[in-house]
């Protein structure tokens, strides 16, 4: 089974990330602070990490940075800011350069629907349960 984990510090975010993707058949595991994903990521085989960009104490770009160097599982950032990515950021001018382009980050915008949502994680990680 796939195994996503995801760090927003909204619970109501999370709860609904968690329902929409155990219900397409994926394990999902949630945290609402740095501390709590950190405990869970190094716990978890994880297939996908989802990242909310703008949070209190620390954001989804350092999370990212430190999480696992520069070797990581794939990562969909989520932001309700359209202005996350923008040029005055030199983290994000390199994951635009680096990471975006290799195919293993993506990023969705709030609100988002479920299959919305859906769709970034199987570009990324496939179906929850792949046929044989």
């Amino acid at each position: 089974m796939k195994t996503i984990l995801a760090l927003d510090d909204d619970p109501v975010v999370m709860l609904f990330v968690k329902k929409v993707l155990d219900a397409k058949g994926y394990r999902t595991f949630t945290a609402t602070t740095c501390e709590e994903f950190y405990r869970l990521f190094r716990e978890q085989k994880v297939d996908l990490v989802l990242l909310d960009i703008c949070m209190p104490v620390k954001n989804g770009l350092d999370v990212f940075k430190e999480m696992c160097g520069d070797t990581h599982p794939p990562v969909l950032f989520v932001t309700g800011d359209v202005r996350a990515f923008s040029v005055e950021s030199k983290t994000a001018m390199e994951l635009w350069q680096n990471a975006f382009s290799d195919g293993t980050v993506d990023i969705i915008y709030k609100p988002f629907t479920i299959a919305g949502l859906h769709q970034k994680v199987v570009s990324l990680i496939g179906e929850a349960e792949e046929l044989q």
